[in-house]
């Protein structure tokens, strides 16, 4: 017996607005950027061992250099913000994964989340992913509450 296939209904248009190419950042989030990239830089140089095209890409610091000519330009045609490429949160979000894993400063990691944050609610995206060590109180026990530890260790 063969089993009928469901006819799916056209309702229009999607209920979501299309993703712009890309926003606006102001200084704020440029000199976030700055400092999550420089000191992602810094800890993969240092412990990587990576050459360097490879550390400028996987830190996001070719990209800042890449908003600094932006923003020079923007200056000289009057804008106030910076354009930032949707596609380029992905670079900030390496860059921040990047630097959790080679052991960057907590405080520049919690700023590396929350720029991602502001980048993802600027560019009209949902909400970014939390790391277990940044999120905050509720991942503070991956095993469950009142545990030291993975199950099976005591």
């Amino acid at each position: 017996m063969a089993i009928p296939r469901r006819r799916l209904r056209h309702t229009g248009p999607a209920a979501v607005p299309p993703i712009p190419p890309a926003f606006e950042i102001g200084a704020a989030e440029l000199c976030a950027l700055e400092r999550v990239a420089r000191h992602a830089e810094e800890r993969l140089r240092e412990l990587s061992g990576s050459p360097d095209r490879i550390v400028t890409a996987a830190s996001a610091a070719g990209l800042v250099e890449v908003l600094h000519g932006r923003a020079r330009t923007a200056r000289a045609l009057g804008r106030a913000g910076v354009p930032l490429l949707v596609e380029e949160i992905g670079a900030v979000e390496a860059a921040v994964l990047n630097l959790e894993s080679y052991g960057g400063h907590e405080a520049v990691l919690c700023e590396g989340y929350a720029l991602l944050d502001r980048l993802a609610r600027l560019a009209g995206l949902g909400p970014v992913r939390r790391s277990p060590t940044t999120a905050g109180p509720r991942s503070a026990s991956r095993t469950g509450p009142g545990t030291a530890g993975p199950p099976g260790r005591a």
